[in-house]
């Protein structure tokens, strides 16, 4: 049924949402910027950093250079790292989701693996690698690799290229998109793709645009097998 399978990753292999929510806030506050849960979750989850920033700055009406973007950025991924050292994270291994490392498993067995996300290629890498996961996936589309991030379809349209054979197209449903927010779905459909999504971040009443829709990644082996077979 699908030839390839193409994961988000904060929210649906990594639990470290609150994490990142956590850092941004911690700079923005620094900023003079006070971002309630309730706002990160509804308006900035699905960015990328850059325009994580971009967007804040923005939405409060206050100019941002280039320089200083850098520099947020930069101190956002200081505060996602001491966040996971002060919560005994810092090997890595810690952050993925129970059972997500066995539903890449069973997604492997069924085609080759890519990773759509917004997040930047050294925290993708740091937690694939501690958990022993970084080999399963031929592509990862990371930060640095779109001018746009979700909910645009770029970092999916990428990722569906790279992973699929020749031949094959995004439009023709050879890849299953797994998400876990409603601007990662819409991404996900602009690019062509079927989309599954998990109720890690937000229940399901959020992720109504989405094709399928399962309680944790933990579940996608069993639902893989109901829907395409064992």
């Amino acid at each position: 049924m699908f030839k390839a399978f193409i994961f988000d990753f904060n929210g649906v292999l990594a639990d470290d949402e609150p994490v990142h929510m956590e850092a941004f806030r911690s700079v923005a506050e620094r900023e003079g910027m006070r971002v309630t849960e309730a706002e990160y979750f509804e308006r900035y989850l699905p960015f990328t950093d850059r325009e994580l920033f971009g967007t804040l700055f923005a939405d409060r009406d206050r100019p941002l250079e280039p320089h200083r973007l850098d520099a947020l950025v930069h101190d956002k991924a200081r505060h996602y790292h001491r966040i996971l050292k002060e919560r005994g994270q810092s090997d890595g291994r810690s952050i993925l989701f129970p059972g997500a490392g066995a539903a890449v498993e069973a997604a492997g067995r069924r085609g080759p693996l890519a990773i759509a996300s917004g997040a930047r290629r050294e925290e993708i890498d740091f937690v694939l690698e501690a958990g022993g996961l970084r080999d399963r996936f031929t592509v990862v589309v990371a930060a640095e690799d779109v001018e746009r991030g979700k909910p645009d379809p770029e970092a999916f349209l990428k990722a569906a290229e790279w992973v699929t054979a020749p031949g094959d197209s995004a439009s023709s449903g050879a890849c299953l998109a797994i998400e876990d927010s409603a601007g990662g779905i819409r991404a996900a459909k602009a690019a062509g793709l079927p989309c599954l999504a998990v109720e890690h971040s937000y229940d399901r009443s959020r992720l109504g645009d989405a094709d399928w829709v399962i309680p944790s990644i933990a579940d996608l082996g069993g639902w893989l097998a109901r829907e395409t077979g064992p």
